[in-house]
């Protein structure tokens, strides 16, 4: 079950280019690890 409100962060993640802690780079649909998280922030980028 994915939990929308957790794509919707995701999304916005990276829409603002927020940096991620552990790469220290701006977070990318490529550091999110779940499949299915993945492909829905795909769809709504």
């Amino acid at each position: 079950m994915i939990i929308q409100s957790l794509v919707e962060m995701l999304v916005r993640k990276i829409e603002i280019g927020e940096i991620n802690p552990v790469t220290g780079l701006a977070f990318r649909v490529e550091d999110i690890k779940v499949a299915e998280y993945k492909n829905e922030v795909i769809k709504r980028l």
